[in-house]
């Protein structure tokens, strides 16, 4: 299994570009988490009100105090930034990153979460719940806040009503994104993701990405260990040189 050259997307960038490609995988993985950071700012002071007529503050979250996911949360914001200004700064993250994203595809480069997105026919929502589910595999600071967020010190992992309140901002919204998680959608049809039942409310399963998706996304390449003993790595078409080599290449590039 080999990373992706992590100075590859962007050593061929133009001086005059007026948006900056991504530097590698992680680059696009810390524009995708800063953005994150920020919806999940506005998942918590939505739930003040509610938090405050629960139970005492030193219970809250099951010891995860606000104080705590204040620090953890506070990334490039600014401590005492009302709803608006974090909803604003979200909407700024996810556009920087798309404008990104684009530039670094202009340059002739697909970053992980696009090639992903360009494999399955993703939307943008269910791109976003990739962001959302990988969080925790790659910084475990997010299994306490998503463990604070949903109110249970053992749920350290996003649930669906937690998805849908990081991708929503009316209820209208979490309504039409609800489709995203079921069996049927494409994330879990194409094992991305799954949705694991715990007996409870649809609301309470918790949403977990593949091992080997949550690979690819960090600019790993290789094969599924679930396909390991049946399929192998393709060789190059310049080292096949009979007919029926010669034809699988073109099948596969679709000429």
């Amino acid at each position: 299994m080999q990373a992706t050259d992590g100075a590859s997307m962007s050593q061929h960038a133009s001086p005059s570009t007026l948006v900056p490609p991504f530097g590698g995988a992680h680059d696009q993985l810390a524009a995708e988490l800063a953005w994150l950071g920020h919806r999940l700012r506005v998942v918590v002071e939505r739930s003040r009100d509610r938090r405050a007529g629960g139970p005492p503050a030193d219970l809250r979250g099951m010891y995860v105090t606000d104080e705590e996911v204040e620090r953890l949360l506070q990334g490039d914001g600014v401590a005492g930034d009302t709803l608006e200004d974090e909803l604003g700064r979200s909407r700024e993250l996810r556009a920087s990153a798309d404008a990104r994203s684009a530039a670094t595809q202009a340059n002739g480069f697909q970053p992980p979460f696009e090639q992903l997105a360009s494999e399955f026919s993703l939307t943008p929502e269910e791109r976003q719940i990739l962001v959302i589910a990988l969080a925790a595999s790659v910084d475990l600071a997010y299994e306490k806040i998503y463990a604070y967020v949903n109110d249970d010190v053992g749920k350290k992992r996003p649930t669906v009503g937690l998805v849908l309140e990081i991708l929503a901002d009316t209820p209208e919204q979490a309504v039409a994104f609800r489709p995203l998680l079921f069996e049927d959608s494409s994330l879990v049809r194409h094992h991305l993701i799954s949705v694991s039942e715990d007996g409870s409310s649809f609301l309470s399963h918790y949403v977990d990405i593949s091992g080997h998706v949550a690979e690819r996304l960090l600019g790993y390449q290789g094969i599924d260990p679930l396909l390991d003993g049946f399929v192998r790595p393709a060789a190059p078409c310049d080292q096949i040189p009979e007919m029926a080599g010669q034809l699988g290449c073109a099948l596969r590039a679709g000429t």
